[in-house]
């Protein structure tokens, strides 16, 4: 925390790197926008992304991603951030990049619960939040070189599940578990934590 003044430098050099000049009139969120092809308001002059990294930033997309939304999760509003977030997990498919997304989106979400004055009201947009997250992330998977064959994950459903009954008050936990469980039968770490 004491070195958080340096964030702001770093991200405008890392981000302005990928432009065949550094023209000081970009600012880099407008460049990270459009290189991840977001609409803006305001008008700017289109960065000239250097020809030779485009293979690369294709390669690099979720990433970006998880840095825009990081980033305007700091720096922004809470419905930028919020947008930032919903837009991402609308266009990644890379299915650990998904995961951090959703456990990023959920500790921002309940980072903004601890101010609410409409506490009841958020809290059940985030309880909607994080069942949106358990029924959207796939716990089946396919077993390599078989299509007719799959396994069954619910490591990070379980990291989800462990960190929403913490932000939930002691006497609550028992219930939720139980609604939890009853989501997902085949889910045993769960099975044997509400026996």
């Amino acid at each position: 925390q004491e070195k958080s003044h340096t964030i702001a430098p770093l991200f405008q050099e890392f981000v302005m790197s990928f432009c065949e000049s550094t023209a000081s009139e970009q600012h880099p969120v407008n460049v990270l926008r459009y290189i991840l092809n977001i609409p803006t308001r305001n008008t700017f002059q289109t960065p000239c992304i250097n020809p030779d990294l485009r293979d690369q930033l294709n390669d690099q997309m979720p990433y970006l991603w998880l840095i825009h939304c990081l980033w305007q999760w700091v720096h922004a509003n809470v419905g930028e951030a919020v947008d930032a977030f919903e837009r991402a997990l609308g266009t990644v498919m890379q299915q650990d990049v998904v995961q951090q997304l959703w456990l990023d989106y959920l500790l921002f979400t309940n980072s903004k619960l601890i101010g609410s004055k409409c506490k009841s009201r958020d809290f059940k947009m985030f309880t909607d939040l994080v069942h949106r997250c358990l029924v959207t992330v796939p716990t089946r998977f396919t077993v390599p070189f078989s299509s007719a064959d799959y396994w069954t994950n619910f490591q990070f459903h379980n990291k989800v599940i462990f960190f929403y009954l913490g932000c939930l008050p002691h006497s609550q936990q028992s219930s939720a578990l139980e609604r939890l469980r009853y989501i997902m039968p085949t889910n045993t770490e769960l099975a044997l934590r509400y026996p």
